[in-house]
């Protein structure tokens, strides 16, 4: 479960640098974005919206360990709430980039 924290906060970390990037004209990622306006509204939108469901899991996750290591019962559901929220965000993210192009 810790992992899965870690995994996702590296995730949103990267995420968050990359936007500010973006927003500098810097980023080598996602030259193609800059040059757009339009374009790097939307990429700026699809990595806030990737970041913040991360984010939201990790807390999950981490709400679940706690509970875990409290009561010696893992909540199952919490767990696959948590999955599911980040795996929900990414693919509607992917979705939206992809009519992007």
């Amino acid at each position: 479960m810790l992992i899965y924290v870690l995994f996702m906060l590296a995730i949103a970390y990267f995420l968050y640098k990359e936007s500010i990037k973006l927003l500098k004209d810097e980023s080598e990622l996602l030259k193609e974005f800059a040059a757009d306006p339009a374009a790097k509204k939307t990429a700026l939108s699809l990595m806030r919206k990737v970041l913040l469901s991360s984010i939201f899991s990790a807390g999950l996750m981490l709400a679940c360990f706690v509970v875990t290591k409290t009561t010696g019962v893992m909540p199952k559901p919490l767990a696959a709430i948590s999955i599911l929220c980040y795996t929900i965000g990414f693919i509607h993210a992917m979705f939206k980039a992809k009519n992007m192009r």
